[in-house]
């Protein structure tokens, strides 16, 4: 695997911008919000900035909080093994709260290709078939 061009230590060694394709919007503007609605809960290592839907296409702007596999630790400092560059420890991005569990009955979720508020109430009882079991 090459790799990646760089020109100095700084913020792309600790996390990197992306845009992830979360689908194709087959079924109406409303048809991927489930998706992107898992994906979006997925905060440990990703911060979502925006959805935006282009030529029937649903993304999200991201950034992935991963660190370098070329960047190691020197001293008190870091080098880049890759590319020979060493200095201080590129500082990491501020990450913004990302809750998407509210408490109690409330929950962030994509409805109509936007981060909503919604409260979803749990069901008190599980339908049951009135059928054979096949």
């Amino acid at each position: 695997m090459a790799v990646p061009p760089c020109h100095a230590l700084g913020s792309q060694c600790r996390a990197l911008p992306v845009t992830l394709r979360i689908g194709e919007l087959e079924e109406g503007a409303e048809s991927l919000d489930h998706e992107a609605t898992w994906l979006l809960g997925h905060t440990e290592h990703i911060t979502f900035k925006r959805l935006w839907e282009d030529e029937g296409d649903l993304y999200a702007d991201a950034v992935l909080h991963v660190r370098c596999r070329y960047l190691k630790r020197d001293g008190d400092g870091v080098r880049c093994t890759a590319h020979g560059f060493r200095g201080p420890v590129p500082r990491a991005e501020r990450r913004p709260a990302q809750p998407r569990q509210l408490g109690g009955e409330k929950f962030m979720v994509v409805d109509g290709q936007k981060l909503q508020r919604r409260e979803l109430p749990m069901p008190r009882s599980l339908p049951v078939l009135l059928t054979e079991n096949p």
